[in-house]
């Protein structure tokens, strides 16, 4: 009886976040979102890497940027609620963010600005636009 209680709260659970996660993934792509970061050696001293995009087999050059590039997944970076693949490229202070959009189930890349700032003025994440609708 143990048994069946245990099995039936089970399907019950599985059942209850199966829906949840359909209602709040609503429009959202089942794609497949990676990125590809070229190093391009060094322009006077700084560091310029290409950036593109994978989505599901299609590849798409975002375009190249100073700094090293890197994924926001798995680092300390908070990627927007909109947000489905994020990239920052950064040097010296600063840098762009590179993020993968769902607007309206519509799929956009948009490239905005960071800055750390300074101690009296705070850091800075900005004017982000878009470069590319992939669909």
């Amino acid at each position: 009886m143990k048994t069946a209680a245990f099995v039936f709260v089970f399907i019950v659970l599985g059942a209850g976040l199966s829906l949840w996660y359909i209602e709040n993934h609503k429009g959202m792509p089942f794609e497949s979102y990676s990125w590809n970061f070229e190093e391009l050696g060094e322009d006077s001293g700084v560091p310029r890497t290409e950036v593109a995009l994978k989505v599901g087999p299609d590849y798409h050059t975002i375009g190249t940027y100073t700094g090293t590039c890197f994924d926001m997944k798995g680092s300390s970076w908070k990627m927007d609620a909109n947000e489905i693949a994020g990239a920052v490229c950064w040097w010296a202070g600063g840098g762009q963010e590179i993020g993968v959009y769902n607007e309206n189930g519509r799929i956009v890349v948009k490239v905005g600005d960071l800055d750390e700032g300074t101690a009296e003025t705070g850091g800075f994440r900005g004017n982000f636009k878009t470069v590319l609708e992939i669909k």
